[in-house]
């Protein structure tokens, strides 16, 4: 799945598109263990430099690979089900980013993700694309607005990365 990414479909040669989906993935552990936003530089930096890491981003355990197998295999499944596969969350590397730490947060609260947050993040898209949805009302039609402008600029600062996914569950629970 992560070769929809744009970042991973726009580089020319198979071992980088390789290396970028590996970067994405080590990104997504480390998410796991902290629940820490970080810049991609910042973890590189930490998972190169680091002499002696913390206990708690030094490995991965069964029971959090575990977590990001839900995490993926959910995705997956929605690509091959539903045209999620088409929409911004599997495209755009800042709106992927935002839904797969919040699915991650959400596996790590309890490991059975609802079948309804597809549609939501298919909705979601939808009025992010301008189009109308029936059910969308003036709040969430702000919020989504909101969501959008903090996804133009400094989309991998940690601050904003927090804001973007606070207002991401806010409207998923809304929609």
């Amino acid at each position: 799945m992560l070769k929809h990414l744009d970042v991973v479909a726009q580089v020319a040669d198979a071992k980088g598109r390789v290396d970028i989906m590996w970067e994405k993935l080590f990104e997504f552990s480390l998410f796991l263990l902290t629940c820490n936003h970080r810049k991609p530089a910042l973890i590189l930096k930490e998972f190169i430099g680091s002499k002696n890491p913390t206990a708690k981003t030094s490995r991965i355990t069964k029971s959090n690979f575990k977590h990001l197998k839900v995490v993926f295999n959910y995705i997956d499944k929605a690509y091959k089900s539903t045209s999620l596969a088409k929409t911004k969350w599997a495209k755009d590397n800042t709106h992927f980013y935002i839904m797969v730490t919040s699915l991650i947060g959400r596996v790590k609260s309890n490991p059975l993700l609802p079948d309804d947050i597809t549609t939501k993040l298919i909705d979601f898209d939808k009025i992010m694309s301008g189009k109308s949805v029936p059910t969308a009302s003036k709040d969430l039609i702000e919020d989504i607005g909101k969501y959008s402008t903090l996804s133009q600029k400094q989309t991998t600062d940690a601050n904003r990365r927090n804001d973007r996914m606070i207002l991401f569950d806010k409207i998923i629970n809304a929609i």
